[in-house]
């Protein structure tokens, strides 16, 4: 699926040999895709799609084919000829709607899409076919439209948006079923069960991180939340995201923390496509009392407000300072300088700038670029509260305007825990304590004074660890 350079042609007879070529192969993908997604519907046909169980949860080999068809069409929409052809961009958009038909649990037909492009827009922006095949969910048919249960009730999307006093934009999916999206919740629910042999029976709180650069370096559409795992399998997700606010409101605050934020449990990113946004999680054993701990501490937040600010208490903010009330000392932050260097340039170009320049050199270039970016953004309010948070959370949440928190960051500070650990392993034998390192934390990432209730690596490496305080 390679595109053609159409500049390349030399004369009007190569142009139209070229087209001719790409049209042929343009055919013969679309048909590639159209049979995948027949197979996918001639495996789903066999099921009984009036049950209320989503179709790619039962058939892991179909889910692998839409995935696949998906990635193919992403390829086609690339290509030149797609651009200048309408009738081909027309069979491309029947073939998404197909797909988006499966992962909505097969009952919503892609006829029924066409006819309702509101519903189809609204579905694609908030990646609802996405969360429907995570929580098993089917939405259903209502009265000849399409329609998602709501509150337990089957609702077409007609009488969802009808006029109310809430906006109609704010809906998640919540407990394999559509409810409103608060901006606070009361009491934190667990949204998945599991089996708590994989976490060793035992109370973990797990770290997890989305990147969506595989290469896990430049800054874009990343995430980070916790989840509190129990011993007989709940699982409980906790994580922020930006305020809905005004575009005015948006210029008026710029990048101050504000009292806005809205707490998610489940998080929102649990249904994001893992093909796309690579997940990493860390899982560290801790007490019951620490888990109580860090429940409450999510509930207090939710009801009290979450703080909010682009740079200085973002969804990572709120993760390092969660853990540090129950001990655990991340490091998830890095300079202006770096936040603004890895946003513009690979790492490619970033290594050769530190291969030709002189270390003295880029020392101090990096100390006037983080003094100016410091200050740029210090203008724009990063580093401030609103009065609001003040009066809520004091100094609780008083940010450091010399340092970002970034998931990438937090996801450096992963590797080099799973490194550690391998390392630590590879030391004993013993298959219980092997089990215990897999859960453990390094002395230096403990907060003195409250860290007893997290599990260490065992009593014949807490010494090493004290000494050796270069890893991770």
């Amino acid at each position: 699926m390679n595109t053609i350079d159409y500049k390349r042609a030399d004369s009007l007879l190569g142009k139209l040999l070229l087209l001719f070529t790409d049209v042929k192969k343009l055919k013969r993908d679309i048909k590639d895709i159209d049979s995948l997604i027949t197979t996918v519907w001639d495996r789903i046909q066999l099921l009984d799609l009036r049950e209320n169980v989503h179709p790619l949860t039962r058939d892991e080999q179909a889910s692998g084919l839409i995935y696949k068809a998906s990635r193919l069409i992403k390829k086609l929409e690339k290509r030149t000829i797609i651009k200048r052809v309408w009738k081909y961009t027309s069979k491309i958009e029947h073939l998404k709607r197909r797909i988006l038909s499966v992962r909505l649990g097969g009952q919503i037909t892609a006829k029924m899409l066409e006819k309702h492009p509101e519903y189809e827009r609204f579905i694609r922006k908030y990646h609802w076919d996405k969360a429907a095949v995570v929580y098993d969910h089917v939405l259903p048919v209502v009265n000849g439209e399409p329609g998602v249960i709501f509150d337990g009730k089957p609702m077409s999307f007609s009488t969802l948006k009808n006029p109310t006093n809430w906006s109609w934009k704010n809906w998640v999916f919540k407990q394999g079923m559509v409810r409103h999206w608060p901006y606070h919740f009361e009491k934190m629910v667990s949204h998945d069960q599991g089996d708590p042999a994989k976490w060793g029976n035992q109370y973990v709180v797990e770290i997890v991180t989305s990147l969506t650069d595989r290469g896990e370096d430049r800054p874009s559409g990343d995430h980070s939340w916790l989840r509190l795992k129990t011993p007989d399998g709940k699982i409980f997700s906790f994580g922020i995201q930006a305020p809905l606010t005004k575009f005015k409101d948006l210029f008026k605050n710029r990048l101050k923390i504000v009292l806005g934020g809205c707490a998610d449990n489940p998080d929102r990113y649990e249904t994001m496509d893992r093909h796309e946004n690579f997940f990493h999680e860390t899982e560290i054993a801790i007490n019951e009392e620490k888990f109580e701990t860090l429940k409450n501490e999510m509930e207090r937040i939710s009801k009290l407000g979450v703080p909010f600010g682009w740079l200085s208490s973002n969804c990572t903010t709120m993760i390092r300072k969660l853990l540090n009330k129950v001990g655990i000392q991340i490091k998830s932050t890095m300079t202006p300088s770096t936040y603004v260097s890895k946003r513009l340039f690979s790492r490619k170009w970033r290594r050769r700038y530190q291969m030709i320049m002189p270390r003295c050199i880029e020392m101090a270039f990096r100390k006037i670029t983080n003094f100016f970016f410091r200050m740029l953004l210090r203008i724009a309010g990063n580093g401030t509260m609103t009065k609001k948070v003040k009066q809520v959370y004091g100094k609780e949440f008083k940010p450091d305007d010399s340092l970002i928190d970034h998931p990438i960051a937090l996801r450096k500070w992963q590797r080099n825990i799973d490194t550690w650990r391998n390392e630590e392993i590879r030391k004993v034998q013993s298959e219980e304590k092997i089990q215990n390192i897999k859960f453990s934390l390094p002395m230096q990432f403990r907060v003195e004074g409250i860290a007893e209730g997290i599990a260490d690596e065992g009593d014949d490496h807490k010494e090493d660890c004290k000494e050796d305080r270069r890893r991770p």
